[in-house]
């Protein structure tokens, strides 16, 4: 980002007299035609190296010299026109660096150690009960030895979130795991270091 500081420009008002010789009427009314067009509302904007200003028509007046029938007779039109510019230095233009803004991405490797994984058996149902004394982010992988149907998460406790992958993909409850499979459950302790999580299913 980036703080441009223009100083305010100087007003500047510019009068011309543009002057069309010619030898017949015909020629006269063809300017006579662009003039009208140019300024049918009044002003015409021209672009000054990219900054746009106003033109405005003040006046047209005929200085032809139809008189003197010696001399050759030629037609003479007036045009007055104000332009209404301003003036800049580029020399008192600043530009100065501000706000510079870049993301940091901070990517967490390795896995915690403090961490305990328990599993029982009743009848058709098995628990993995997990344990973690670690605050912050704990990764912790469970190897499936049997062909199991994980229905739901209960008693969780200090965890603040739980996060499920099956062999490294998202996925949510419920889900289907065969043996070899690996279960990995990305927990959020925050700042306690007492936490745990049943992970409940069926055997299949």
């Amino acid at each position: 980002m980036d703080i441009y500081k223009i100083p305010q420009p100087t007003s500047v008002d510019l009068t011309y007299e543009v002057r069309l010789f010619c030898d017949r009427m015909s020629e006269l009314n063809k300017i006579h035609k662009v003039i009208q067009i140019l300024f049918q509302s009044r002003q015409h904007y021209i672009n000054v190296k990219g900054h746009p200003m106003p033109i405005h028509l003040e006046n047209i007046s005929d200085e032809s010299t139809m008189n003197d029938f010696e001399n050759r007779r030629f037609y003479v039109q007036t045009f007055e026109m104000k332009l209404l510019g301003y003036l800049l230095n580029e020399d008192d233009m600043e530009v100065k660096s501000a706000i510079k803004r870049s993301m940091l991405v901070t990517e967490l490797s390795g896995v915690k150690t403090n961490k305990k994984v328990n599993f029982n058996l009743d009848k058709n149902n098995i628990y993995y009960h997990v344990k973690s004394t670690d605050t912050g982010l704990t990764l912790i992988n469970l190897t499936i030895l049997q062909d199991v149907n994980f229905i739901e998460i209960t008693d969780v406790i200090s965890f603040i979130s739980v996060d499920l992958f099956l062999n490294g993909n998202p996925i949510s409850l419920p889900f289907e795991a065969s043996n070899g499979d690996i279960v990995s459950l990305n927990v959020d302790n925050g700042v306690s270091n007492d936490g745990h999580i049943i992970l409940r299913g069926t055997l299949k």
